[in-house]
């Protein structure tokens, strides 16, 4: 008890001191209360920028915080899969690539929106792969397909042979 509680508990009786601390004590609950909203919003508000979207609606299904941030990670939002041959640039392609960068911006900002930081920063060397390679006159993040590794052959039983390596 403060100092003030016992000078009111002597002067109007010891009821009004336990009031006052009671008040004291609500008071300080309802701090906290408050204390905790504002960091969940925080979060949510830290987690939209990181994650973008996607991050905000698979909160909203309940997905945790550790699952959200992996799939936004593993996310191929915005990204086109295109083949890994060698394009032969021709002048129209070339004037093209001064569309496409003018666009690019505007890419990395809806990349940014939809799919947070973690989505931009993956698709921007996709996408400035695409002002130099690119065929179109809008700038896309144009994915190469991965190679497939040779496996061991059927003839070989699953085992490796000496000419396989």
């Amino acid at each position: 008890m403060t100092k003030a509680n016992l000078v009111v508990s002597q002067l109007t009786g010891g009821s009004a001191g336990t009031l006052e601390t009671q008040q004291l004590i609500a008071g300080a609950s309802a701090g906290m209360r408050i204390g905790r909203g504002i960091g969940r919003g925080a979060g949510a508000l830290l987690g939209g920028i990181i994650g973008g979207s996607d991050f905000r609606n698979n909160q909203k299904r309940g997905v945790g915080l550790g699952n959200n941030l992996s799939a936004s990670i593993k996310s191929t939002r915005n990204q086109n899969v295109v083949s890994g041959d060698k394009v032969k640039h021709t002048a129209g392609q070339v004037a093209a690539g001064a569309l496409r960068m003018a666009t690019l911006p505007v890419g990395v900002l809806k990349d940014a929106i939809q799919g947070g930081v973690i989505t931009a920063g993956k698709n921007i060397g996709p996408r400035l792969r695409n002002v130099v390679d690119g065929t179109g006159i809008i700038n896309h993040a144009d994915v190469r397909e991965k190679k497939k590794e040779a496996g061991p052959t059927k003839d070989s039983g699953g085992k490796k042979n000496e000419t396989d390596t």
